[in-house]
């Protein structure tokens, strides 16, 4: 087998991945992804970046396989109660989904606070998630309090938008 092909082997459509030993954009060393296309030929594959709708083609000996299992196993509990209040809790904030960190803020009595006033991880995420800051939010929902409460916000009316539905026309004709 080629080095190519064993490469190939190593993923396929649909794996989670992540970028590594990117030389030209080292930015992207660390970001994860979704393989959609394998080019065996080229020895690349497309993938398509989380939290983005960016596609990259990227060389498999750059990606790194994530087993997907290992992800959704729960946090030992000793950990979740020794971890917040500590440097530690505050970069792993940053890895969190956005759905992990809605969920934290309703946890334990102290949490919540904690995890709501992680201002730059949520400003991230309005980034990320809604392509504007928090300035660009409180335009909007000038109750915005806290880069947390715009996200919130944002991703309320974010869903209200996708149950709109126009079957024809456009939006001056359904106001008529």
């Amino acid at each position: 087998m080629a080095d190519g092909d064993a490469d190939t082997a190593r993923v396929a459509v649909g794996d989670l991945v992540e970028l590594h030993s990117l030389q030209n954009v080292q930015g992207l060393n660390g970001r994860q992804g979704r393989v959609v296309s394998l080019l065996k030929d080229t020895g690349r594959c497309g993938v398509k970046l989380l939290r983005t709708a960016e596609m990259k083609s990227v060389k498999l000996t750059n990606l790194r396989r994530i087993e997907e299992s290992l992800l959704n196993a729960p946090m030992p509990a000793a950990f979740m109660q020794s971890t917040p209040g500590t440097p530690v809790f505050k970069v792993l904030l940053r890895f969190l989904p956005a759905e992990a960190l809605l969920a934290l803020s309703c946890c334990q009595a102290d949490l919540p606070d904690e995890v709501r006033s992680a201002a730059e991880v949520w400003q991230q995420l309005l980034k990320d998630n809604f392509g504007g800051d928090y300035a660009t939010a409180q335009r909007r929902f000038p109750s915005a309090a806290t880069p947390s409460r715009a996200f919130v916000l944002l991703a309320r009316l974010q869903r209200s938008m996708r149950r709109v539905e126009l079957s024809r026309g456009d939006l001056a004709e359904a106001g008529e």
